[in-house]
């Protein structure tokens, strides 16, 4: 059984990333402009332009190396709202991303959002104030891609999809996480766009330092019990134990 776990640990690390699906769906208009050779419209021929400039910034954007300095590709503010202009900037990848969202909520069985443990859940993009587990819940936000859709207490920690929230974010995860609880039961909501890596990260860094789990192994197994298909891939792993360590070390 053990086995068979850690096989499907090393497959779910080794899926592509954000930058390189992105990548991938930005080749497909440039080559659709070289096969075309200028015969297409005008129009059809600045959508895919678009389409595809944008996408390749995007994807360029979110690798390792950059994710860090370009969480604000989206100008995506404290409060949680995006810039206008770098949503027309960047419109076919936003719209790429909501309707991906819309066909696996639409077709998934997956549900939104699950509760791990003690009033604290983990889910995917709220995109409605309905769509909270609680209507006093507290949010955590690890997107830079998606807007806030809710008027709850509210952090954003923009983080770039299979890539690792900062260390500076974890802590500010962990500090916004604890202030809410102090005094109440007041749900805690993560989250990401699925409810898998970003979002399971960070709440791995809060359970443990709730004292909820000991180590980041037992804080995921606790998480995927009740959320199966959340896995933290190898970025995110690492970005992880890199918070872990620090917080040994100041102990």
């Amino acid at each position: 059984m053990a086995s068979s776990v850690k096989v499907k640990e090393k497959k779910r690390r080794r899926k592509p990333t954000h930058a390189q699906v992105v990548a991938a769906a930005a080749t497909l208009p440039g080559l659709v402009l070289l096969a075309s050779r200028g015969r297409l419209p005008r129009f059809a021929q600045a959508a895919l332009y678009h389409t595809a400039l944008s996408g390749f910034v995007v994807a360029i954007a979110s690798t390792k190396a950059l994710c860090a300095r370009t969480v604000s590709l989206f100008g995506k503010t404290a409060k949680g709202s995006l810039g206008i202009a770098n949503q027309l900037a960047f419109l076919p990848f936003q719209c790429a991303i909501r309707l991906k969202l819309l066909y696996r909520r639409q077709l998934g069985t997956e549900p939104l959002y699950d509760h791990i443990v003690d009033n604290y859940y983990i889910g995917g993009w709220p995109n409605a104030q309905e769509s909270l587990p609680a209507s006093d819940c507290a949010v955590v936000d690890c997107t830079c891609e998606l807007p806030r859709r809710h008027r709850n207490p509210y952090l954003c920690c923009a983080t770039w999809d299979t890539q690792s929230p900062s260390v500076e974010s974890y802590e500010e995860g962990v500090a916004f996480a604890k202030e809410q609880r102090r005094g109440s039961d007041r749900p805690v909501l993560v989250h990401c766009a699925h409810g898998h890596g970003r979002s399971a990260a960070m709440l791995c860094a809060i359970l443990i330092s709730e004292g909820k789990a000991s180590s980041i192994d037992e804080a995921q197994a606790m998480i995927k019990r009740r959320r199966p298909r959340v896995g933290l891939n190898a970025n995110q792993r690492e970005g992880l134990e890199r918070w872990f360590s620090q917080r040994c070390k100041r102990a």
